[in-house]
């Protein structure tokens, strides 16, 4: 449109509104179409911030003592989540979560529910989420069936230790196979 307008006018004062308005059409192109690239920009960033894939933290070491999984309460009693990997007599990984729980109880699970299978849970601003469909799961019912809820395995705590039966971590591969 800029190009269109005449330079001239009838007298000075015209020609320098024509030169004017034609500079002030220039300068709303230029700025219309640096916003247009900054949105698509931001968009772009948007997006792929968006999708990002959450990784599962690497599980934490444990030992093994009489057929149970074995993990010292002061390893865990921060109160944030803790994933555990057993590989079961067949070669299948699986995981289990322990999180101490408001009032000092224990809430262990594996690292799988029932409705969204074994993509896994994660920590973020203390909370523990799932994976697969984004369900802030309250830590007090990690260890109860139910929901989109740890799938809760059987285990006993005494002199400072937390352990898990082999027996239970070996029945619980069907889930991650």
């Amino acid at each position: 449109a800029s190009r269109s307008i005449p330079r001239e006018g009838a007298n000075p004062a015209e020609g320098r509104l024509a030169r004017a308005r034609a500079r002030l059409y220039k300068a709303m192109a230029g700025s219309a179409a640096i916003g247009y690239l900054c949105g698509a920009l931001l968009i772009t960033v948007g997006v792929a911030i968006g999708s990002q894939e959450v990784e599962l933290s690497a599980p934490e070491s444990y030992s093994v003592v009489d057929d149970h999984a074995t993990i010292e309460l002061s390893a865990v009693s921060d109160g944030h989540l803790h994933r555990y990997e057993y590989t079961t007599s067949g070669g299948v990984k699986v995981r289990f979560i322990v999180i101490l729980k408001n009032g000092g109880a224990y809430g262990v699970g594996l690292d799988a529910c029932e409705s969204c299978g074994p993509s896994g849970y994660y920590e973020s601003d203390g909370k523990v989420i799932c994976k697969r469909c984004d369900v802030a799961i309250n830590p007090a019912t990690i260890g109860f069936k139910g929901g989109c809820n740890p799938i809760p395995i059987d285990f006993t705590v005494s002199g400072g230790t937390l352990t898990v039966a082999r027996d239970a971590l070996e029945s619980s591969a069907k889930v991650f196979a």
